[in-house]
């Protein structure tokens, strides 16, 4: 069973994320939260192996969030899950301890679920702070690190 926690400001999102994620066999939804207040009360207490986190949250980004919850947890992997296809804000986030980035919030959320196991699994291949570069071109993400 993979445990998950979901930061999103968008409660319909957020909902969703969660009834979709406890529908299906393999995973348990074991906290949602909407600001990053609550996500660094919520998710040590949780302990969720993955964390899909909004990029923008209404008192302070995604990416303050993911290097907060990397600084305490380490093991917990974070995977980015926004509208937003910018790649400067995706390579800060990734610089930020995520292992990686999802654009499913224009699409359907199903095919988002195949990622989570991954991320699980393997989380960072190299350390974050080693990521010198990241294109997002047509939907495939390419990752750039230092030798």
């Amino acid at each position: 069973m993979i445990k998950v926690g979901i930061v999103e400001d968008n409660k319909t999102l957020r909902e969703g994320f969660e009834t979709l994620l406890n529908r299906t066999p393999g995973f348990q939804c074991v906290c949602t939260c909407a600001t990053v207040a609550e996500a660094l009360k919520k998710i040590p207490k949780a302990l969720p192996d993955v964390v899909l986190m909004d990029i923008q949250l209404p008192d302070a980004t995604g990416v303050e969030c993911t290097a907060k919850i990397k600084e305490q947890m380490p093991g917990i992997q974070i995977v980015i899950v926004t509208v937003y296809e910018d790649s400067e804000r995706i390579f800060q986030a990734l610089r930020a301890g995520a292992c990686g980035y999802l654009p499913v919030k224009h699409r359907a959320p199903q095919p988002s679920l195949k990622a989570i196991p991954t991320a699980s699994r393997l989380g960072h291949a190299k350390p974050p702070q080693s990521l010198t570069r990241f294109y997002c071109y047509n939907s495939i993400h390419i990752f750039c690190y230092a030798a």
